[in-house]
């Protein structure tokens, strides 16, 4: 099973879209928490590599400062 097709990240899909839908995103500080339980950590262990070296995903952010 893919990890978009666990039941867990389809609620967190469903969450944002509804978030989205009422006018949250970012420009409102729309960060949002979820958390897993126990069971949710074990289904991805297979799916998942802590030992992975990092990779780059090519985006850079600039960082303007504000003064």
């Amino acid at each position: 099973m893919s990890m978009q097709d666990m039941k867990f990240v389809q609620n967190f899909m469903k969450m944002t879209n509804d978030a989205w839908l009422k006018g949250w995103h970012e420009r409102n500080g729309g960060n949002i928490s979820y958390r897993l339980t126990s069971e949710n950590v074990e289904s991805i262990k297979n799916i998942i590599d802590e030992n992975r070296d990092y990779s780059p995903i090519g985006v850079t952010v600039k960082i303007v400062m504000l003064v």
